[in-house]
């Protein structure tokens, strides 16, 4: 296969270039714009004090990186317009996050001063909080990020045929979700506005991008010039 088709069979590869562009842009504002605003809003509403902490759903936290990274490279073989619009998601839904980190910051004080058990998933929780600040969380980009997954596992035809999967990853998303108040990294508000948010972005994506992408594609084909089949 020639250089150019491959490129052009795999062009969404570019999309990708956020990814590191987000970790980047994610890190300064963790480190940067926190530290010259320490009177950052505090995200809280009564229910959170209701919730426990439990490490348990430590699990489904932390199996929001390899359920988002799996979904991508699935998409991006298997269905690269799912793919694209997956992207999408992730682009406007974290850009727009950290966007609203800098212009209003905030934070959340929920988390425990101490674990009551010592065991391997407190102690992965105690690392993720040395690694990740109590601030950034509202909107939560755990949230979004699963519901980017879950949103494509319906666009994508490939997918949506297993009900089964469709169904496990809409549980998982779910877990996710609560994972985020239970570990207490997340208050409750951070995870309304952050499903009020995907409802948003799910218009924007998967009704106007797609929308867009579907006659674009149309007009491409019927643009092919018509080739006779050669008879042998």
């Amino acid at each position: 296969m020639k250089i150019k088709s491959l490129f052009y069979k795999y062009k969404h590869l570019l999309m990708l270039l956020y990814v590191p562009l987000y970790i980047i842009a994610f890190a300064f504002i963790e480190g940067e714009i926190v530290s010259w605003n320490d009177n950052y809003w505090i995200s809280y509403v009564a229910l959170d004090d209701k919730i426990p902490f439990c490490e348990w759903f430590v699990i489904p936290y932390i199996l929001w990186y390899p359920f988002m990274a799996i979904t991508g490279i699935y998409l991006f073989f298997a269905d690269p317009d799912a793919f694209r619009r997956y992207m999408w998601f992730i682009i406007i839904g974290f850009s727009s996050s950290l966007l609203f980190y800098i212009i209003f910051p905030n934070g959340q004080n929920l988390r425990p001063s101490y674990f009551e058990n010592d065991n391997i998933l407190t102690r992965i929780m105690g690392y993720i909080y040395k690694t990740d600040t109590n601030t950034n969380v509202l909107p939560s980009i755990h949230c979004i990020g699963s519901f980017a997954v879950f949103f494509a596992f319906l666009d994508c035809e490939k997918l949506r045929k297993r009900k089964w999967l469709v169904a496990l990853s809409g549980v998982l998303t779910v877990l996710i979700c609560m994972s985020t108040c239970f570990c207490k990294q997340h208050s409750v508000l951070d995870v309304f506005w952050a499903l009020v948010w995907c409802v948003v972005l799910y218009i924007i994506v998967y009704v106007y991008i797609k929308r867009h992408m579907i006659k674009k594609n149309r007009r491409a084909y019927s643009e092919k010039p018509f080739r006779a089949p050669v008879l042998k």
